[in-house]
């Protein structure tokens, strides 16, 4: 295969099962922040990911609420991602190295939601203080149950309450950092020793 086909089939898997990926992590964020639905892009978001969603709820009815039944899928498209880039690759992998992989590189997606959608917020916030967009009223949904237990367990003992400077974005953005170098980079490593077959 030549080399320029097998690059262009790579970034292809990467690119469909990074955005599914990306949809579903979404999804279960704003199930567990507790979102607003009427908002038309969770709407849309939630168009986008109910089929599997209902179709893994048939299938397992007792054991399968909305949320365990995200966390399954994203888990198999992110082991199905992996199974596809390796065997294109042709690169040995292994069950446990796989599993553990694959909740690695789910857990560094889930970094990258926040750390972005806390950027975008705060940007869309300075520029254009006030405005109300769907945009925006999905950025807050997702990133107000961080920011709250910040503002109320952290920052109390670090500014004075009447402070007009707000910190929370920045300090939950290193800490997002520091959960990367920690706790994904050391399980990743790992995850790369069991690949060895």
């Amino acid at each position: 295969m030549p080399i320029y086909l097998h690059r262009a089939l790579e970034f292809l898997i990467e690119f469909l099962f990074g955005v599914y990926i990306l949809l579903f992590l979404v999804r279960l964020i704003l199930g567990y922040s507790q979102t607003n639905y009427r908002n038309p892009l969770a709407m849309a978001l939630v168009t986008v990911t109910a089929p599997p969603v209902q179709w893994l709820r048939r299938v397992l009815p007792k054991y399968c609420g909305a949320g365990t039944c995200i966390l399954i899928i994203l888990f198999v498209l992110q082991f199905m991602e992996l199974v596809f880039l390796y065997q294109l690759k042709g690169m040995p992998m292994t069950l446990p190295g796989g599993v553990l992989l694959s909740l690695t590189e789910l857990l560094k997606s889930l970094i990258h939601i926040y750390l972005f959608s806390i950027i975008v917020m705060a940007v869309m916030s300075w520029i254009n203080p006030g405005t109300q967009s769907p945009l925006l009223a999905l950025l807050i949904d997702i990133n107000v149950p961080i920011l709250y237990v910040l503002h109320r367990v952290l920052l109390p003992r670090v500014l004075p309450p009447r402070s007009h400077f707000d910190l929370s974005p920045m300090i939950i953005c290193v800490l997002l950092y520091l959960t990367l170098i920690l706790v994904h980079d050391p399980l990743h490593d790992q995850a790369m020793l069991l690949m060895r077959p």
